[in-house]
């Protein structure tokens, strides 16, 4: 990819026009900050794609399955005491809290975009889909 490459957004069914063309907007970086300076690796956004996204959240690993087109497993990394291995207010981070995890089998296949499967580091973050 040299740096640059294809991106494309993936909704599940159930979220609204409204919903997608502001995610849409924000992704591409028409509304500027962390996503605008990031739209500069982006050469082409490819239209969305409606496809049933499933999200499980367990306390060993969290799996996101996306339609046929791809998976991602995470299993947060603990430390001695069993707590999760965080990264606090990192510099460039998208959120203040991120737990780092190790990505297990996961992989991606859309005919369109590059096919890939992980390399073993991941993150996890909580979020609000209402927020």
């Amino acid at each position: 990819m040299g740096g640059k490459g294809k991106a494309r957004l993936y909704f599940d069914p159930k979220v609204s026009k409204k919903q997608k063309a502001a995610l849409e907007a924000i992704i591409s970086g028409k509304r500027g900050g962390t996503f605008g300076a990031l739209a500069a690796l982006i050469t082409k956004i490819l239209p969305s794609k409606d496809v049933a996204v499933t999200i499980k959240k367990g306390k060993a690993e969290t799996r996101v399955k996306v339609g046929n087109l791809g998976e991602m497993v995470v299993k947060p990394l603990k430390g001695a005491t069993g707590e999760f291995t965080r990264i606090l207010h990192g510099a460039a981070a998208f959120r203040d809290d991120i737990i780092l995890a190790k990505g297990i089998g996961s992989s991606w296949s859309d005919p369109q975009m590059r096919k890939w499967k992980s390399a073993g580091h991941a993150e996890q973050a909580d979020f609000d889909w209402k927020g």
